[in-house]
């Protein structure tokens, strides 16, 4: 074999090692609010999407957190804040407001922490366009050294519709 080829062979079998080596380690997911569920009952069915909420039911609300820390103890922090508003920005309730804090074992690779609401819709509640407000916040973003600046605790936020009739 000619020197200039094991030169070229060389430097192709380093691209690929590299290749191989960058595939292979995966993207952190960012701080993220998924699987978002409305319901008439605690974990029960979802409601559809054109399913409409009256006044005086409860709406059972669910979602779910992904890209959040992790300790190397894998320990997990958030907190939250849910909130139900009318159009004008007006609370139909007090925000419900908690935190998760778990301690994760090898069997939980592929669990996301659950945020739970139960909104009581007001009996008199005129037709409009309602939301419904939901924050995370990862406490140990800060902690924990990641690639990029970061010199603030990792925040997500997520409005949506509330399924209450507009007319």
């Amino acid at each position: 074999m000619k020197p200039g080829n094991l030169r070229t062979s060389s430097l192709a079998m380093l691209c690929c090692t590299f290749a191989a080596a960058s595939s292979a380690a995966p993207v952190p997911k960012k701080l993220a609010i998924v699987r978002l569920a409305f319901s008439q009952s605690e974990d029960g069915e979802v409601v559809s999407s054109k399913y409409q909420f009256l006044g005086g039911e409860v709406l059972y609300f669910s979602c779910q957190v992904e890209g959040y820390t992790k300790t190397e103890k894998d320990e997990i922090r958030l907190t939250f804040q849910i909130e139900a508003k009318d159009a004008s920005g007006v609370l139909l309730q007090a925000p419900a407001i908690g935190k998760v804090e778990a301690t994760l074992s090898p069997e939980d690779k592929e669990w996301l922490p659950k945020l739970r609401a139960t909104i009581l819709i007001p009996p008199l509640i005129p037709p409009g366009e309602y939301q419904l407000l939901v924050k995370v916040k990862d406490e140990l973003a800060n902690a924990l050294p990641r690639a990029g600046p970061r010199n603030r605790a990792e925040q997500h936020t997520h409005r949506s519709q509330l399924p209450i009739p507009a007319d």
